[in-house]
């Protein structure tokens, strides 16, 4: 269903998601059905795209909510599995103690491998959540009938901050 439909979503979801998996890896009998989930073969996973490293273990009941969030629309979490994030960092240090990962980059399965950098920024602004930021490989589509001024598309990194 969304196997060719780009979303990429980035924000603070106040969910710990520790090592739970967000994607069904293969054709398994899930609790939630009567029998076996039959995946399509686009939302085939294995290699890079199925590891996720973290630092933050926790699981809570926001953090199972987004996983069911990215099963049902095939979204893949970037964190910890897109370099310089390749550890799955922190993202958020409370000044009164503590440290978890709840502010998260997610991307659809058509769309992830596009993302070249993902990143959260160990630094404060103006809160205890730390800013991620990532580059995206696009290339434009171009409109025949377009000017010469409009015809020429940016191609290559977008960085979004």
């Amino acid at each position: 269903q969304y196997q060719s439909t780009h979303f990429l979503v980035l924000g603070d979801w106040t969910a710990r998601t520790g090592n739970e998996r967000e994607f069904i890896a293969g054709d398994v009998s899930d609790v939630s059905t009567d029998g076996p989930v039959h995946l399509p073969e686009w939302y085939q996973f294995s290699g890079e795209q199925s590891r996720r490293n973290r630092k933050d273990n926790t699981v809570n009941a926001w953090g199972r909510k987004l996983i069911e969030c990215c099963r049902a629309c095939s979204l893949l979490i970037l964190n910890g599995r897109v370099d310089p994030d390749g550890e799955g960092e922190i993202t958020c240090m409370p000044r009164t103690g503590g440290a978890s990962v709840v502010d998260y980059g997610l991307a659809s399965v058509s769309l992830w491998q596009q993302v070249t950098r993902f990143e959260a920024l160990n630094q404060y602004i103006e809160s205890s959540h730390f800013p991620i930021s990532l580059d995206l490989n696009v290339e434009a589509e171009v409109d025949e009938g377009a000017t010469e001024s409009e015809a020429t598309p940016e191609t290559g990194p977008i960085s979004i901050p």
